[in-house]
């Protein structure tokens, strides 16, 4: 691949992970975004739809993951590497939505701030901050 097609990718990449952010309130419904913003003594507790909010959470993290992946294929071009990440990135998506189901229909009364951070996890692409550097690493050692 060209650096200058690799770049732009990258590019783009970058700025559709900014853009989810920047546009969050329109695009996705989530009631529970002003609620972590607030106090930490929150009282009130948001009313919510489950369906919903859980099929937001999915759309969303389904395009964080879509980028990720694609950072992360113009990174490292090796397919194996690419088929972990679906994976990891299917793996989490499967343990973390019923926890946070859970969580949400007990008002994250479970474990303290455990609802913010599975929040966290499925609507911020933090395992691409994890994959970058563990896939970096994995393929210096491998190369050597």
């Amino acid at each position: 691949m060209r650096w200058w097609f690799r770049f732009g990718g990258l590019t783009l990449c970058l700025l559709g992970l900014v853009a989810i952010r920047k546009f969050e309130t329109v695009l996705f419904y989530d009631p529970f975004l002003k609620y972590f913003h607030g106090p930490l003594d929150r009282v009130h507790f948001p009313a919510y739809k489950m369906v919903p909010a859980l099929l937001h959470i999915v759309f969303r993290y389904t395009l964080n993951s879509l980028l990720s992946i694609g950072i992360l294929q113009l990174v490292f071009v090796k397919q194996k590497l690419i088929h972990f990440s679906v994976i990891v990135y299917a793996a989490f998506l499967f343990l973390l939505l019923p926890s946070y189901a859970f969580l949400v229909h007990h008002h994250f009364e479970v474990g303290g701030n455990l609802g913010f951070y599975v929040r966290r996890l499925l609507i911020q692409p933090v395992l691409l901050m994890v994959l970058l550097p563990a896939l970096y690493v994995y393929r210096n050692k491998a190369e050597n």
